[in-house]
């Protein structure tokens, strides 16, 4: 995505409770998030982009902050403002975004057993691994509930053999009670450090999946014109990225009133008397109910191909692994 193409993509509501710098900041971990801006490109300078937004300078620069605070960029002295994910912390030295590291402590691993030396002496981070492996990948994905078990099903088909079938797991009941007996855990970037802070120390690796909308929601969309009231149900930090995203790919639709999915009150009067919902996975129980005879449009998001590729590719990594760690204990 081009600097053009971000601001485009920026939109500002001066008139929303939300604090500008935080509307920025969202949009721009979102299309982060979503693998729109690929980790190392540079955002554009505090003050230019913030003369081409109509906003302070203090506002950009907070959204900068908030970013680098999250993970989300690195702000250094005469370089500017790049884009990053967030980093692990299970792992010293560690790059769940790459597999350079985990790669070379497996190499490692492998060379002592060849050489029959103790695996503890590799330390922490290959203990871990061990304790990990030996016996057998178990995977989860953990995600809002409406779309975690689309998302594990996705996977699952995609890994027919090895560590078989993934299962889901709702993030509220993680946060509750968190998670035991698995190997690894799969989620979207946005939950990702929470999942990692939740399960530090714990022999668990944890794989950051990045998302993309639906073609076949633009396909939905497409089919409404003047005269049609269409709402959107989401959370206000979000509602911005998903307008300017939808405007983008098509920019006649009719003007969309916007719903919070926590204001059941406003869902109530609104839904009914729409021709067509657009809501998150999050709204879709409400939404269903609220609204019974409006066409209901789930903005689904789907795995992005490459970032599915590189999940995958660990989790098969992993399990030819520990079969070779299990044939070494064998012999």
């Amino acid at each position: 995505m081009t600097g053009v193409e971000l601001d485009r993509r920026l939109r500002i509501d001066p008139d929303s409770d939300i604090p500008l710098w935080v509307q920025l900041r969202t949009q721009l971990e979102y299309v982060i998030a979503t693998g729109e801006i690929e980790p190392g490109t540079k955002l554009p300078p505090v003050r230019a982009l913030a003369q081409r937004l109509g906003v302070a300078v203090d506002t950009v620069r907070q959204a900068y902050d908030g970013l680098a605070q999250s993970g989300f960029a690195e702000t250094r002295h005469g370089v500017g403002t790049r884009v990053t994910l967030p980093a692990r912390s299970a792992v010293p030295g560690d790059d769940p975004w790459d597999l350079r590291q985990t790669a070379k402590v497996d190499a490692a691993l492998l060379g002592l057993l060849a050489d029959g030396v103790a695996p503890a002496v590799a330390g922490q981070a290959v203990q871990q691994r061990l304790a990990m492996l030996s016996t057998g990948l178990r995977v989860s994905f953990i995600g809002v509930r409406a779309s975690a078990e689309r998302y594990a099903a996705t996977l699952s088909a995609r890994l027919p053999e090895g560590p078989g079938a993934i299962k889901a797991l709702d993030i509220e009941e993680f946060r509750r009670a968190g998670v035991t007996g698995v190997t690894h855990v799969i989620s979207l970037v946005f939950h990702v450090r929470e999942v990692e802070e939740r399960l530090a120390g714990q022999p668990v690796r944890v794989l950051p999946l990045t998302s993309e909308l639906d073609g076949e929601v633009f396909d939905s969309i497409r089919r409404f014109g003047d005269g049609d009231r269409l709402v959107l149900v989401a959370r206000p930090a979000t509602r911005p990225s998903y307008e300017a995203l939808i405007q983008e790919r098509h920019p006649g639709i009719p003007p969309m009133e916007f719903v919070a999915d926590d204001d059941e009150a406003a869902l109530r009067r609104a839904l009914p008397h729409a021709k067509a919902v657009l809501h998150t996975s999050a709204a879709a129980a409400m939404v269903g109910r609220t609204a019974p005879e409006a066409e209901l449009i789930e903005l689904r998001h789907n795995p992005s191909e490459r970032s599915l590729n590189e999940v995958l590719t660990a989790l098969r990594a992993d399990w030819d692994l520990m079969l070779r760690l299990q044939r070494s204990t064998l012999t």
